[in-house]
């Protein structure tokens, strides 16, 4: 997967996620949202997080964890 990533990326991207995308990381099992953390982190460089995003995502992660 890794290698996958590096292809994409050797084009310049910016990249923004919607909050849903953090949320759902909640979701899943920690395994598996270990791996979305570990993508987000080869790729942080090239993320961009809208202010808006980031106030939905602090507004609302603590509700996921009821799910």
């Amino acid at each position: 997967m890794k290698e996958e990533i590096e292809k994409i990326m050797e084009v310049k991207y910016i990249i923004v996620l919607d909050s849903s995308v953090y949320l759902n990381i909640y979701e899943y099992s920690p395994d598996i949202g270990k791996v979305f953390l570990d993508i987000l982190e080869e790729i942080k460089e090239d993320i961009y997080i809208p202010s808006t995003v980031k106030r939905e995502v602090e507004r609302n992660y603590r509700g996921c964890f009821s799910k």
